[in-house]
This record gives structure tokens, C-alpha cells and sequence, in this order.
């Protein structure tokens, strides 16, 4: 394979890589956008039900403080509309709004209107009781908002349960903050503004409640919002990243192992690459060594058969030497060869020994005397060297 093909698949295969891991990483970036969506939405929906459990709870107790007004009063007005059934009772699906969908003020004023008795005393009660109801909440709302709240423990137990409910389990810290003093007055259960019944707990750093954006608004009136409730979560990085985790380690995991292979497989391919130069150059030297002494050999064996030379006992003794040498060539070649599969495949054992270089450089000039001679030549040798 040419070099340039190689370099061709390589760009081609790194392209694709690139284009797979950011395929991977717009998708989980995706889903992490997705999910601290949905977070954000389940996060303001549990508010959002916390703050009416809490203006129902404001409402009962308003109706539980009146004179002469029974705290089942609602249930029982309710059971009887139940049973007197009105026309359009089916589609105001009572049920429903017994389940904290509909303000405690406007299901009681639902009710007072739609008791069965029509007479005009009756219509006069209803109103007088309705007022009644109204004149508590108006009351109500002018106290603090700390008496407006109840039990810390129940604020503290909503917000678990509704949390709990959208799915969220992640651990959190409250705060409800008071628009009338611009201050905290409640922190993960604890007063944080000085009450006379009440053994308060300072506290402060608020910064993360006020900066984590999830706050809502209790018992808003129209443009008057008297407090906040907001809530920060320190661990929702975690709760976010949660179910994208497994997919971002395997995705990382699996391309990791993709991008090994690919560049073992480069590794290998060039290694090859190299080899085959490698062979090539082995084959066309061996080519040249083994052409040498082919070459002497048929010199030697044409002067052989020459008529001057084959009278001569001597030249045709120094001939058929040259060849035997030769031929010993060509077998220490043939042997090089072997030898070097056996180091290619690690499986040799080195013998040292001392040579005579003197000796190995007077052979080789009689090996190519020959072709030296026959083109008019001379090889001249000064051996000087010393052991």
C-alpha cells in the first residue's frame, strides 16, 4: 500500500472519530440541558404546591378561630350539597377541589351558595358566615409572617413531601425571607428574627439561598407579596448529572477504546510498512551478494575451459579454489539468512569469536582478482593494522 493511501484512511478515520465524539458530546450536553430543565420545573411546582398548602392551611385555621363557627364546617356544607345534588355538581367536580385545588375561601364560598335551603333566612346566614370567613382572612393577613407560617416542622415536612413527590431526592436547605424587614426570618427550621415566645437561632450567609433563583411567593394579595419562600439544593449538580454519568463514562470508555484501537492499527500499519521497505532492500542487497559470486564462479569456469588455462595445473588449481570460495560465500550467505530469521523470530544464541581481518581482506581481493583482471585492473593492499 502506498504511503499516500495510508495518510488518505487515517485523515478519513480521524474525521469520522471526531465527528462520533461530537455527536456524543452534543447529545449528552442535550441531555444535562434537558434535565436541569425538568429540575427547575419539578423544583417551582413543589413551591408552588407548598405555598397553597400553606395559604389552605392559613384559611383553616381562620375558620377554626371563629365564634360559633365549626371547624367542620366546609365538610359538612360539602355533604350536604353532596346530597341535595345539584345540577351542575358533576362538572365543578367537587372532589377535585377538596383535594387543595381551590382556595379554602372561595370552596367555602362555593358551598355557602350552594346550600340546599333557599329560604331568605338561610341566603342571609350563608352571607353573614361568608363575611365572617373573609373578615378572618383579612385579619389574618395583617399579622407577621411569622405567625402566618405555623410550624417550622410542617414547613420543613411540606417541602420534603413535595419535593419527594416531583421526583426529588436531593438534599436541600430553605429559607423564607421577609419582604416587610428585607431580611431572613426563617432558616432550615430555625428563627433567624428575634421573637419574644420563641428561642431563635441566628444565622447567616444567605448568599446561596438568594442566588440559587427558586422562590415563590407566599400568601400574595394583589401587588402585596408580605415573604419568599426559597429553597437551594448544594448537591444539584450531582442530582442533574446523575443519570447522564453512566452514559458519559461508557461513551468515554467505548471511544477511548475505538481511539487505542485506531492508533495500535496506525501503529501496525506503518511498522508493516517499514518491514516491507525493509524486505525489499534485504532482497535487492542479498540480489547484488548473491550475483557476485555467481559471476566469479562462471569467470572461473570459463577460464577452466579455456585451452590456455587448462593445461596449466596451477591457474586451474587456483581456479577451482576461487569457485570452492565462492561457493562458501554463497553458503555463508544462504547462512546470514537463516541467521537472521532466527533473530527476527528471537530464537539465537551468539557466539563470539575473534577473526584475522587481514586474512577476510586478502580473500576478498582474491574473489574479485578475477573480475579485476579481466578488465585490465590491479588491486594493490596495505595492511597495517595490528592486533
Amino acid at each position: 500500500m502506498k504511503r499516500s493511501s495510508i495518510w488518505i484512511i487515517i485523515g478519513l478515520m480521524t474525521v469520522a472519530l471526531a465527528g462520533i465524539i461530537s455527536l456524543q458530546a452534543d447529545w449528552i450536553i442535550r441531555s444535562i440541558h434537558l434535565n436541569e430543565e425538568q429540575f427547575d420545573k419539578n423544583v417551582f411546582a413543589a413551591l408552588f404546591r407548598v405555598a397553597e398548602r400553606l395559604e389552605s392551611q392559613e384559611s383553616i385555621a381562620a375558620l377554626e378561630s371563629m365564634n360559633g363557627f365549626e371547624s367542620n364546617y366546609l365538610e359538612q356544607e360539602y355533604r350536604q350539597v353532596l346530597k341535595a345534588g345539584p345540577k351542575d355538581l358533576m362538572d365543578l367536580n367537587l372532589d377535585h377541589m377538596m383535594a387543595d385545588n381551590l382556595p379554602n375561601d372561595q370552596l367555602a364560598g362555593f358551598l355557602l351558595n350552594q346550600n340546599s335551603c333557599d329560604c331568605e333566612s338561610c341566603r342571609l346566614e350563608r352571607q353573614i358566615k361568608y363575611f365572617q370567613i373573609m373578615r378572618k382572612r383579612i385579619q389574618r393577613s395583617q399579622l407577621d409572617l411569622t405567625d402566618r407560617l405555623g410550624d417550622l416542622e410542617g414547613i420543613h415536612h411540606m417541602l420534603h413531601e413535595e419535593l419527594e413527590n416531583a421526583g426529588l431526592n436531593a438534599d436541600f436547605h430553605y429559607g423564607i425571607y421577609s419582604n416587610e424587614t428585607n431580611s431572613f426570618i426563617i432558616n432550615d427550621d430555625h428563627y433567624v428574627v428575634l421573637d419574644q415566645n420563641t428561642q431563635v437561632s441566628q444565622g447567616g450567609g444567605f448568599d446561596k439561598l438568594l442566588n440559587s433563583g427558586y422562590k415563590v411567593s407566599l400568601f400574595p394579595e394583589g401587588k402585596n407579596v408580605p415573604g419568599l419562600l426559597m429553597i437551594y439544593f448544594p448537591t444539584k449538580v450531582t442530582a442533574i448529572w446523575g443519570s447522564v454519568i453512566r452514559n458519559l463514562i461508557g461513551s468515554v470508555l467505548f471511544t477511548g477504546i475505538i481511539l487505542f484501537c485506531f492508533a495500535y492499527t496506525i501503529m501496525i500499519v506503518f511498522r508493516q510498512k517499514k518491514v516491507s521497505e525493509m524486505k525489499n532492500d534485504f532482497i535487492n542487497n542479498m540480489t547484488h551478494e548473491f550475483k557476485t559470486p555467481i559471476a566469479t564462479i562462471s569467470l572461473a569456469a570459463d577460464s577452466i575451459s579455456s585451452p590456455m588455462v587448462s593445461g596449466d595445473s596451477t591457474k586451474v588449481k587456483r581456479f577451482a579454489d576461487i569457485i570452492r570460495q565462492e561457493n562458501r560465500r554463497m553458503n555463508n550467505q544462504v547462512e546470514k539468512v537463516l541467521q537472521m530469521a532466527l533473530i527476527e523470530k528471537q530464537d539465537f544464541q551468539l557466539n563470539w569469536s575473534a577473526i584475522n581481518l587481514h586474512e577476510v581482506i586478502h580473500t576478498a581481493m582474491e574473489n574479485f582478482s578475477i573480475q579485476v583482471e579481466r578488465r585490465n585492473g590491479t588491486l594493490d593492499s596495505e595492511l597495517n593494522a595490528e592486533r
